[in-house]
């Protein structure tokens, strides 16, 4: 029986230690890398990951400093994607758009580098989108989440860039060009292409009768990376989207190679350069 009880106690002694050593954001509560410097779910600094002078105040020169000016932006999106509840939306967005519009203010008082400038080019990118995303939730009364799949996904893609940008520090060349690349990637969504096979799968299953789009339906290229789309269509009686190989949409649509394939083509170029 005593040796029962040291095992036991020995046991929750190594629980109770790797939980005191496992690091949580301070903002959304994600799990962080142990050697993460910005949280890979909203950008919130690690351990005061920031660049300081003497005085303990941000480097104005830093992204840090531009991030800290509009942090808020990226704090009030945790909600986009952790919650379904439209009242923590309508409260909370108030106070996050007063936030953001003053810090937008505060910086354009400053002298920034062109690294800065990008970085507050794509949020206000990402702006533009939680704007557009908290009208549509709106108008709506519930499953709010579904039709907001395309603001998401864009905002996803700059969020990437954002990341890059602070945890990186990305050079300003690289981050103009990421700019460019989330810019074009948005005019790709006037483009609407029609299934015309008897069905396109979202996942790539062909059993997957749950993500199917089927014939005669429209189809949306969202983003795109390497051999694939990420698109989004009509399933049942919602929109999803999903990452599917190019080949496949080509062959079961009718994806119109001009002027479409040009754009396409602009964005591979830039991504070539972003890797």
């Amino acid at each position: 029986m005593r040796t029962i009880r040291l095992s036991f106690l020995l046991l929750c002694f190594l629980i109770s230690t790797s939980i005191s050593y496992a690091k949580f954001c301070s903002e959304c509560g994600k799990t962080l890398n142990e050697d993460a410097k910005f949280c890979s779910e909203c950008g919130t600094g690690v351990n005061g990951n920031t660049r300081t002078n003497t005085n303990n105040a941000i480097d104005k020169s830093s992204v840090q400093f531009v991030y800290e000016k509009l942090k808020s932006l990226d704090e009030f999106c945790v909600y986009l994607n952790s919650t379904t509840n439209k009242l923590t939306w309508m409260q909370k967005f108030p106070d996050c758009k007063f936030k953001f519009e003053e810090g937008i203010k505060e910086l354009q008082k400053e002298n920034l580098s062109e690294l800065q400038k990008s970085l507050i080019d794509l949020y206000l990118l990402k702006w533009d989108l939680v704007e557009i995303a908290y009208n549509k939730i709106l108008k709506y009364d519930d499953k709010y989440g579904w039709r907001i799949r395309e603001e998401t996904a864009y905002m996803n893609k700059i969020s990437r860039g954002i990341t890059e940008i602070l945890s990186n520090e990305r050079n300003a060349n690289w981050s103009k060009k990421y700019v460019e690349a989330c810019h074009k990637c948005m005019e790709l969504k006037k483009y609407l292409f029609t299934v015309t096979s008897h069905y396109l799968s979202l996942t790539g299953n062909p059993e997957d009768i749950f993500k199917r789009i089927k014939k005669g339906k429209k189809i949306r290229i969202l983003d795109i990376k390497e051999d694939s789309f990420f698109i989004i269509g009509e399933i049942i009686d919602f929109e999803d989207a999903g990452w599917i190989n190019r080949e496949e949409v080509y062959k079961r649509t009718n994806l119109n190679k001009s002027p479409t394939d040009e754009k396409i083509k602009e964005i591979d170029e830039i991504q070539k350069l972003l890797k």
